[in-house]
């Protein structure tokens, strides 16, 4: 029973760090995208906030913050975490 529970868990975290691996490549293109608006906008002296919602509006800047905080909040992503958490439930 415990080996299963074991295998689950373990399947389970590998599984929440692939999602978080192409959430984490998302965030990652955007924010290369807003350095570029934040170059831009010193070269040509504009408004940096404009050139950065030409990129993303920006309750979507914001909600896209609060996306990478999730991925970067728990540390603990461990199989027995998993485990513990599915108790929770």
């Amino acid at each position: 029973i415990l080996a299963s529970i074991k295998r689950k868990g373990t399947r389970d975290s590998q599984e929440q760090l692939k999602e978080k691996g192409k959430l984490a490549t998302k965030k990652l293109e955007h924010y290369a995208s807003l350095i570029d608006a934040l170059h831009f906008a010193k070269d040509n002296d504009s408004n940096p906030f404009d050139e950065i919602e030409r990129i993303m509006p920006w309750e979507d800047l914001v909600q896209d913050g609060e996306e990478a905080k999730k991925i970067t909040g728990n540390k603990n992503h461990g199989y027995l975490e998993m485990v513990r958490n599915k108790a929770n439930y």
